[in-house]
This record gives C-alpha cells, sequence and structure tokens, in this order.
C-alpha cells in the first residue's frame, strides 16, 4: 500500500508495518541455484548462476578453500548472473552465492567447486621492463629491474622465474613474479 495521503493525529504511524504489507518486501528472497566454475585462463574463474527471486536487492559471493570457513568476496546488484573471480593462486576453490534483500538472505546456493592448476607449457612474455641505476660511490653503482609477465590473455602470470646474468659481474639473478605478474631483481655492486 502507498504511504501518501496517510495522516496521524495524535497517535503514531507505523510505517514498518506498512511496509510488511508490500510485495515481497518482508521476505527474503529465493536461493539462487545451478551454480557452476568453470576456469578460464589459468587465474580466473568464470562463476554463473541461476536467479529465482524477484525480490533480491543483489546478491552476495562466498569463497572458501575449505568448504567451511566462508568469505565473502563480493556484493553484484540485482538480476544479475555470474562474477569472475580474478588473480587466483593455483589451488582448490569452492563457491556459493546468497541474493539478498532488506528483510535478509536466502539460503546458499549450491557448492561449486574448481582446481585451479599451475600452468604448464603456457606462452608468456615480458610486458614490462623499468630498470634504474645508484651511484653507490665514485667507482660503484647498483641497478634494479622491475619486471612484469603477462600470458597471451594479457593477464599477469603469478609464479612465473624469471632469471637473468648481470653483464659486469657474470652473476645470475631470480626472482618469482607474484599476483601482480612483477617482481624485482636488484644487482650486486657494479
Amino acid at each position: 500500500p502507498a504511504l501518501a495521503g496517510l495522516s496521524v493525529t495524535g497517535g503514531v504511524l507505523d510505517v514498518g508495518a506498512a511496509f510488511d504489507q508490500m510485495p515481497g518486501s518482508s521476505q527474503p528472497p529465493a536461493s539462487p541455484s545451478d551454480l557452476e566454475a568453470p576456469v578460464q585462463y589459468y587465474t580466473t574463474v568464470c562463476l554463473a548462476w541461476a536467479d529465482h527471486a524477484n525480490n533480491e536487492n543483489g546478491f552476495e559471493v562466498f569463497r572458501s578453500t575449505d568448504q567451511i570457513n566462508w568469505q565473502s568476496i563480493m556484493a553484484v546488484p540485482a538480476n544479475t548472473t555470474g562474477f569472475d573471480d580474478t588473480n587466483l593462486l593455483p589451488g582448490e576453490y569452492a563457491y556459493q552465492v546468497r541474493a539478498f534483500n532488506h528483510a535478509g538472505q536466502s539460503d546458499p546456493s549450491n557448492v561449486a567447486s574448481v582446481v585451479i592448476q599451475v600452468p604448464l607449457g603456457i606462452t608468456i612474455h615480458v610486458a614490462d621492463l623499468d630498470g634504474a641505476g645508484v651511484w653507490l660511490n665514485r667507482a660503484l653503482w647498483q641497478a634494479t629491474v622491475a619486471i612484469e609477465v603477462h600470458d597471451m590473455g594479457h593477464e599477469p602470470v603469478s609464479f612465473a622465474q624469471v632469471s637473468g646474468v648481470w653483464s659486469n659481474s657474470g652473476e645470475v639473478a631470480t626472482c618469482i613474479t607474484g599476483e601482480t605478474g612483477r617482481c624485482q631483481i636488484t644487482s650486486p655492486s657494479l
């Protein structure tokens, strides 16, 4: 019912009761179902689910590595039926989705599990290479090189081992890329 035109003289208007009579406003939304979690690339999971609610304000996406402890990772708007979880490290992941509105949350969807493997035989390239040098004294200087590695889909590559040889010293330098696909090598005094 609309509240327009209602007035109260010498009493109290129970706005909450009026809202409770509105269709769907006092009920949590229906649960999403058919949750799927296919791996795209090797660091991204593209979740998809069926929306059965007509009164949700949005959906909350949960992730777990043990199916006991669930962490909310994103809330998406009403009528959304998918979410991409990116920059994942190799390992096992489980997902659930709940619809929500001001009355509460739905029961969780089914659990969708996925294993992200360490990629083998992928093609990667150096996306960025930044160098800087600092004079330590009149005869010696130190160089730092930051390397960023991407895959063929232009996504950052985690756990890539990058190696090189410093030309003046012949020393081998190695670093392992992190979640952003970057790592840094600092030379000995050159």
